[in-house]
């Protein structure tokens, strides 16, 4: 397709639904039935009136007896569209001028088509441009190459993707530990001693930390966990005893006051 185009389609002035004279692009479909069906269907009390559809917008000035119609694309604007239908009329009534044209006679189709093509025309021809239609195609072909990109990129940074090679480099490692210790044996009895020795180490660490591991806390080195428990118990007992002496002398405070307050034992 073409990078631009003329975009009117169809000019035409019309008295009723008789064409007068009309332009027809003769790049585009025949627009000229599509045009008498529209003139019908023309709301009355108007004096302009605009529809668009598939890209293609249907617009009218009614003025007097007269209709100035055209099918032109959606990319011109409402007010392009408008100016040049508002040109074709001041050129129209200076013809009806010239000729002496009464607004009673009756009119045959065709009737100034040779007078108004020319005319119309030359008001058609600077108005070109990329149409819609156009427009809607490479958009939405932009938008399919975008996402195809996008696609491509998520799946190269998708975690998926980095996987796989990372557990291959970690075996990799792996296999090269296990290939520097083995000595007069097999890798397969290597494996759980490297295990072994790196859990015993983990828990050498834990202990000199001292710190809390799975809800549990580690001792350091040199701690017993039965003198732990020992003391734990101690001071539990010296809780006990210290809540049993506060007891009896809060007891002793108040039976002090009772007997302040009875003088001795006589409210018994």
């Amino acid at each position: 397709m073409e990078p631009t185009q003329n975009l009117v389609y169809y000019a035409a002035i019309a008295r009723g639904d008789v064409i007068i004279a009309h332009y027809r692009n003769k790049k585009s479909a025949d627009y000229s039935n599509m045009a008498v069906e529209c003139l019908r269907q023309i709301p009355p009390f108007h004096n302009r009136f605009s529809l668009t559809s598939s890209y293609r917008r249907f617009i009218c000035i009614i003025e007097k007896l007269f209709v100035y119609c055209a099918i032109l694309d959606e990319s011109l604007s409402k007010a392009q569209s408008f100016k040049f239908l508002e040109s074709i009329r001041d050129s129209f009534m200076v013809v009806l001028q010239q000729k002496n044209v009464s607004a009673n006679v009756s009119l045959k189709y065709h009737a100034f088509q040779h007078e108004m093509r020319p005319t119309i025309k030359r008001f058609a021809l600077p108005l070109v441009g990329v149409p819609e239609r156009e427009k809607a195609r490479i958009r939405e072909e932009e938008l399919r190459l975008a996402q195809g990109d996008a696609g491509n990129e998520i799946e190269v940074n998708s975690p998926s993707a980095v996987v796989p090679l990372t557990e291959r480099n970690s075996e990799e490692i792996d296999l090269n530990i296990e290939e520097k210790h083995v000595i007069g044996g097999s890798q397969s009895s290597l494996v759980p001693l490297i295990g072994h020795q790196q859990q015993e180490k983990k828990e050498v660490d834990y202990q000199r930390c001292g710190i809390k591991f799975d809800g549990m806390e580690i001792m350091q080195d040199g701690s017993n966990p039965s003198a732990h428990a020992q003391s734990n118990r101690d001071r539990w007992r010296r809780q006990v005893i210290i809540v049993i002496i506060l007891d009896v002398a809060v007891c002793l405070v108040f039976l002090v006051i009772w007997l302040g307050v009875c003088h001795g034992v006589k409210c018994l």
